[in-house]
């Protein structure tokens, strides 16, 4: 899932919205009334600085994790949206990239005890330790978890 951030533009001057969006998140900022526009998106450190990030679009810009990976989490940038066949500035204002801890594609049935997640453990069964010890015989394919009562 994409997340949308929506905003209107207007023919006044430019409009002052933060913008935050999760790193590792894609997102797109989509200009509403200006759907044929052709724009760039900038961020910056502080307001005049050159850019550390330019993305063009039309009509919206997708900001995918692969163009603000330079950003440091937790930080807050400046931004600029400018329609391009003017130039005019539309919007401005911070820009906060906030911390994630993304999922990194872990083999599960690498950390998971005795086997879950691999298929070979069919069934998860809680006992006492008096139920435990009166099986005839444990079952491989069961996880038995043991407990005091």
């Amino acid at each position: 899932m994409v997340r949308t951030l929506s905003l209107t533009a207007g023919d006044a001057e430019a409009v002052a919205s933060d913008i935050s969006i999760t790193r590792d998140e894609p997102y797109v900022v989509e200009v509403v009334d200006k759907p044929d526009v052709e724009m760039t998106l900038t961020i910056a450190a502080l307001p005049g600085d050159d850019p550390l990030v330019e993305i063009p679009g039309v009509g919206s810009f997708g900001v995918l994790p692969t163009l603000v990976q330079s950003l440091t989490e937790g930080k807050t940038y400046k931004y600029n949206i400018w329609q391009d066949d003017v130039p005019m500035l539309l919007f401005s204002g911070d820009l906060e990239i906030r911390n994630s801890i993304a999922p990194s594609g872990a083999d599960f049935s690498t950390i998971f005890l005795n086997g879950v997640g691999d298929g070979s453990i069919q069934s998860v069964i809680h006992l006492t330790q008096s139920q435990y010890d009166a099986l005839a015989a444990p079952d491989p394919a069961t996880l038995y978890i043991v407990t005091e009562v």
